[in-house]
């Protein structure tokens, strides 16, 4: 038996190197040509300085934050005096007990983080003398919603588009007609290999979820990749491989909004960052992470290397 972790444990170790570094030389050598230098005001220089008070706060703020951690802590421990307030106690196994559905903490997760934000604030306030009354911490609340007002539309609008095409099914039948094309392909080996990794690039655009692309796909790649002699566990990583590729550039995923936010925080032109700029800029961070991944993956292959711990890419 080996831990799912550590079935992919050097080809990951492998990987994660590779890109790093393929991430780095493009942000270096390719991006930062392209966009112009940031300029720091006076004011954001200032703010680099760390005064007396605000070490003081920071340690205020770190004392309220470890005992709130240590009271959260307490209240997930099962048997414990007065323990167990965030747990759903009707539940026979601790990990049920913890992520049922009716549990607070699988409920009121956010609240508790949420919480934890606040009383940081607050303290660190209070030692940096910053608050003085409930006044100022009011206002302190509302200072982080400031000049982000473009941000919270274009958010409102990614989660109306994201919700029209999970309610579509769209993409539920655009991954479902990828199966097809795999299945009726009649490709063996490498080739299979490289036409898994490629429409899992694709496929990840329309669909950003990992699970859901594997749940609909598996049943397709893995009998068709076992018939070529590799394991289940190679079919696994090469879809993985190539949905990771193309995550960047998609605009149905969630966080693709944080990425348009930085670059308009972070514009000093007069011209508005686009939808297809942004995109543009992350290309070249796909298409050498594309070629660099899927040559490791047919190295890998060809010399038959572990993945991992008793893990192999072909039987």
């Amino acid at each position: 038996y080996v831990l799912p972790n550590m079935a992919y444990l050097f080809i990951m170790i492998v990987s994660v190197i590779l890109v790093t570094y393929i991430i780095t030389f493009v942000t270096e050598n390719i991006i930062a040509k392209k966009i112009p230098k940031y300029e720091f005001t006076e004011a954001e220089l200032e703010e680099d300085i760390v005064t007396k008070d605000e070490k003081k706060g920071m340690i205020f703020a770190l004392i309220a934050g470890l005992i709130y951690t240590l009271i959260v802590i307490y209240n997930i421990i099962p048997g414990l005096p007065l323990s167990g307030a965030l747990l759903d106690n009707n539940q026979v196994l601790y990990i049920d007990k913890l992520f049922n559905p009716s549990s607070f903490f699988y409920h009121g997760f956010v609240f508790i983080i949420t919480i934890l934000f606040i009383i940081l604030g607050l303290f660190y306030g209070i030692g940096a003398k910053s608050i003085k009354n409930h006044k100022e911490f009011c206002s302190f609340l509302s200072h982080s919603l400031d000049d982000i007002g473009s941000t919270l539309v274009m958010i409102l609008l990614a989660s109306i588009l994201i919700s029209i095409v999970k309610r579509s099914n769209i993409g539920n039948v655009f991954i479902s007609s990828i199966g097809n094309l795999i299945q009726n392909s009649g490709f063996m080996g490498m080739s299979l290999l490289i036409l898994v990794f490629g429409l899992s690039i694709v496929g990840t655009i329309i669909v950003p979820s990992p699970t859901l692309k594997w749940s609909v796909l598996s049943s397709t790649v893995v009998p068709m990749m076992i018939e070529s002699e590799m394991t289940p566990a190679f079919a696994q990583l090469v879809f993985r491989f190539g949905s990771t590729v193309s995550m960047n550039i998609t605009p149905l995923l969630a966080y693709f909004i944080v990425y348009l936010a930085f670059l308009q925080k972070y514009n000093q032109s007069d011209k508005r960052i686009r939808l297809f700029e942004s995109i543009k800029y992350q290309l070249p961070y796909t298409g050498l992470i594309a070629i660099s991944l899927v040559v490791l993956l047919v190295l890998w292959y060809v010399i038959g290397l572990p993945l991992g711990i008793n893990s192999y890419p072909t039987v």
